[in-house]
């Protein structure tokens, strides 16, 4: 019978050991675990603090925790564990990755801008960083047309029949010269083209504007004008230039700029052969609205 108590006594402070171990590995501080010769001392007596029962428990809870002491018996758990911290790390680089191109992007959409505010252009530069951006850019993969939503001013057309989609052709002259294009793209497919031009003399500015619809369908954006306000304001059809529909390829869209490649949607013009056309539009967004624009240049305002 001695032998046989002594055995479980042994057992007994055997578990007591093994149990405090793990309730220091998973408690270093001194503060929560338990105290090593109180278990022992309450072990001898038969009796078990609660505090160390709670220990203990935590402790084998831990040990089937994945990433925790069952790394050691490498439990399925582990390998979930390992897979799911793979997977956590390719998202954490995909993210990386995509912001440093989004990094990338903003950085060739200002140097875009800035040469195209220049009064000599590189042209062979213009078309060294618009390539970059249909190259890096994915915005317009992701909803593109709320991203189009607002009002843009042309900063550069790379010839003059990229400029006429946005000019009503009655503004530039032998005796007049265009200002300034603005861009609306509104709710509800609402288009509108505000053209201000300057006559030679002392004659005062003169606008007028087209007004359409546009949209985007299968990432393709499309445009038509069906009416214009000419410079007494009265309604009239649009020239026959812009009483065509036009489409397009979004080549970049992001918060300061948009480029765009247009052509009249002719039947024997595919998306591809618009992606490849060597005329662009650069566009510079105008975060206070078209009004600013239009009181500097000393012509009626649109939102009153």
């Amino acid at each position: 019978m001695r032998c046989v108590s002594l055995i479980s006594l042994s057992l007994l402070l055997s578990s007591a050991l093994h149990a405090d171990a793990l309730a220091s590995a998973c408690y270093p501080s001194p503060m929560h675990a338990p105290s090593f010769h109180r278990s022992i001392h309450a072990t001898v007596h038969g009796t078990v603090p609660t505090s160390f029962q709670r220990s203990r428990a935590t402790a084998q809870r831990t040990v089937h925790q994945p990433g925790t002491l069952s790394r050691l018996g490498k439990s399925p758990s582990h390998f979930q564990s390992g897979r799911h911290g793979c997977e956590l790390h390719m998202m954490a680089s995909k993210a990386s990755a995509s912001a440093s191109d989004s990094k990338t992007s903003d950085e060739t959409a200002r140097r875009l801008l800035r040469e195209c505010a220049k009064e000599e252009r590189s042209i062979p530069l213009l078309n060294e960083l618009v390539a970059a951006l249909e190259t890096s850019s994915k915005v317009q993969a992701e909803k593109p047309k709320r991203a189009l939503l607002g009002d843009w001013k042309l900063a550069f057309a790379s010839d003059a029949d990229a400029a006429a989609v946005f000019t009503t052709g009655q503004g530039g002259g032998v005796f007049s010269v265009v200002e300034c294009a603005l861009l609306r793209l509104q709710k509800s497919n609402v288009a509108k083209v505000i053209e201000v031009s300057r006559r030679f003399g002392p004659f005062g500015n003169e606008k007028r504007s087209l007004s359409g619809k546009w949209g985007v369908v299968d990432g393709t954006f499309r445009l038509r004008y069906t009416s214009m306000l000419n410079v007494q304001r009265e309604e009239e059809a649009p020239p026959q230039h812009a009483a065509v529909s036009y489409v397009g390829s979004i080549s970049h869209v992001s918060p300061r700029c948009l480029v765009l490649r247009l052509v009249q949607n002719d039947e024997k013009q595919s998306l591809s052969d618009v992606k490849t056309s060597g005329s662009f539009v650069v566009f510079c967004r105008l975060p206070k609205g078209v009004d600013p624009e239009l009181s500097e240049l000393q012509v009626e305002t649109e939102d009153k």
